[in-house]
């Protein structure tokens, strides 16, 4: 890992979403690019001189706190690379142009009023289109002190493996254990469900040699509730999904299952995009 991006609205949650990003840096090596974006959110009938005067006004406010946020970082961890970017427009687009030079975004889920929550979890959720890079939403709550165990959420999938492996990297950092988890609705917990889940668990060992990778099946009839259950039962302070790409008539009638997760987990998630 080489560079982490955090973007930030210098909230008290964003900076909750900074100091995971910087534990996480510290362990890996990774220099953190801070990132504000600027902009005006509604159309004014104003003059372009005007305009241009309050867009000169939010970079000046935008450059001064990133250096602030920067020399803060600096003189509590010298030893860390930072970087900071002054974006005018939205964090969407500078994330879908942007994000391929990144190795992962750390983010907030929720601001610290309720307008924030609207703004910032949109801003999250908008990211998590777009981003080409994996996202770690980071909730208030999350404790900061640890990473140990981390699960990840499979389906039997061919594709899993692949995220799979990635988390792995991403564990190393750690030397944290990885928890497959596959749920199971009662009335399909049969002979065949337990052939697929004693074949996936066989190829994922094969082609992911790590010594503290393990695979659990969990009947649930209820997938937040069986989640929730796993993650405390078994101490996860990590979570990982994967994100597919939904064409428009899902985007329409279908709620993204890794969107509500990450807005409502009590621990961190890292959402992985996928193509498919």
């Amino acid at each position: 890992m080489k560079k982490i991006l955090v973007p930030t609205d210098f909230s008290e949650h964003a900076q909750k979403a900074l100091d995971f990003a910087v534990f996480i840096a510290q362990r890996s090596g990774a220099s953190l690019i801070l990132l504000h974006a600027y902009h005006i959110p509604y159309r004014t009938s104003e003059s372009m001189m005007a305009s241009n005067k309050i867009y000169e006004v939010l970079k000046e406010d935008s450059e001064k706190n990133l250096a602030d946020l920067q020399a803060k970082i600096k003189q509590a961890h010298p030893q860390l690379t930072v970087e900071t970017v002054s974006h005018r427009g939205d964090v969407k687009n500078y994330i879908t142009h942007q994000s391929w030079d990144f190795d992962l975004i750390v983010m907030g889920t929720k601001g610290t009023s309720d307008f924030e929550n609207v703004v910032f979890g949109s801003t999250t959720a908008a990211v998590l289109n777009h981003a080409a890079c994996p996202v770690l939403a980071v909730p208030a709550q999350a404790r900061i002190s640890q990473i140990q165990r981390l699960a990840y959420a499979s389906n039997y999938e061919s594709h899993d493996i692949e995220i799979i492996d990635r988390l792995r990297e991403f564990a190393l950092i750690f030397g944290a254990e990885i928890h497959v988890v596959h749920f199971v609705e009662p009335e399909f917990d049969d002979f065949e469900e337990l052939i697929r889940y004693r074949g996936f668990e066989i190829i994922l060992k094969e082609r992911i040699a790590y010594p503290h990778l393990y695979v659990h099946k969990v009947t649930a009839e209820d997938f937040d509730k069986g989640l929730n259950e796993f993650t405390e039962k078994e101490n996860i302070d990590l979570l990982a999904m994967l994100t597919h790409k939904r064409s428009f008539l899902e985007k329409l009638f279908l709620p993204s299952l890794t969107k509500e997760v990450v807005m409502h987990s009590p621990i961190p998630v890292l959402a992985f995009r996928s193509n498919r």
